[in-house]
């Protein structure tokens, strides 16, 4: 596995035009900073060789410079136990080659800021789509900014970091849109319009709980492509849900005459379980669930998640 991320990265930054030790460095880097902790350490067993004189010999080049390397990973942090489509993602990357702007739209705890972030630390890596160009911004930031008359400015202020390193296309994230009323969300956009207007190769991914609807179905004469959050499946949402237990499960969690159950593997019962199924397959929902499997709950029976709707919609 590490080789495999390893040769992807290294061939994929010789393609880009890096020089050999430029590429070797972001092979490494790839491993160092994979969603896999268990290979991190794995990036220091591979080697840049180079032939000494007119030998045969082989010796371990040391003069290579990783300071060199203009283009670092997003110093974004990672989303814990993180659960998607991967291929969502992938579509999502092969949109914005294309198009400008992608909202993301799915209900409060789909996933859509976890996913975003993986995406922008993702894509944003040396080599790939957006090198070093991703800027992550809450929709609560731009709120502050229009209270006192300087959404613009902020904007730009956005935008400037973005054009100071990397070498891909620059990618803009903001997040829950819906906040905003009509005004400020008319603001907002105008301000986007301008910033697309400027700079051509801009890419934007916006994400809400609902759609925008009126101006926002063009920007900049582009469409708005819109992408539903796609749901977790019944595995993956049972590897999270694992995950963030505080306790181990057994089959007594799932019958109250647990005999019959024994010897089943507790992942499919909980794939099979009613809990599950209550939570709709949204991560938020099955984070929250889980946090509340502790030594005082005795069994997912009695989870106040199958007799409330708290979870879904929390105060």
């Amino acid at each position: 596995m590490a080789a495999r991320q390893f040769c992807r990265s290294f061939y994929l930054a010789l393609s880009r035009g890096y020089c050999l030790s430029k590429a070797f460095f972001m092979g490494q880097q790839a491993i160092r900073c994979g969603s896999d902790a268990g290979l991190r350490s794995e990036a220091e067993k591979f080697v840049l060789l180079q032939r000494d004189g007119n030998s045969d010999d082989l010796s371990l080049l040391e003069d290579l410079d990783s300071s060199a390397v203009s283009v670092r990973w997003p110093p974004m942090p990672r989303v814990e136990d993180f659960q998607c489509q991967a291929s969502q993602m992938v579509a999502m990357a092969n949109c914005l080659e294309h198009r400008r702007v992608i909202l993301l739209l799915g209900a409060e705890g789909a996933g859509k800021t976890a996913t975003c972030r993986e995406f922008a630390h993702h894509f944003g890596g040396p080599g790939r789509l957006f090198s070093g160009k991703v800027k992550f911004l809450e929709a609560q930031d731009f709120l502050d900014a229009a209270l006192v008359g300087a959404m613009d400015k902020f904007l730009w202020k956005a935008l400037g970091d973005l054009s100071a390193t990397g070498e891909g296309l620059p990618l803009l994230v903001i997040d829950n849109l819906h906040i905003f009323q009509a005004a400020v969300k008319q603001e907002l956009r105008m301000a986007l319009e301008g910033a697309l207007s400027s700079l051509t190769t801009l890419r934007l991914l916006l994400t809400s709980r609902e759609g925008l609807g009126g101006d926002w179905a063009f920007l900049e004469h582009g469409k708005v492509v819109e992408v539903k959050m796609e749901d977790l499946s019944m595995e993956d949402a049972a590897q999270l849900f694992l995950r963030r237990c505080r306790r181990p499960l057994y089959p007594r969690d799932f019958e109250a005459e647990s005999a019959s159950l024994e010897g089943a593997s507790v992942q499919r019962l909980l794939r099979e379980s009613a809990l599950l199924k209550a939570l709709d397959r949204l991560p938020g929902c099955i984070i929250r669930a889980a946090a509340q499997v502790d030594d005082e709950l005795s069994t997912l029976l009695n989870h106040p998640a199958l007799g409330s709707a708290s979870l879904k919609h929390p105060q």
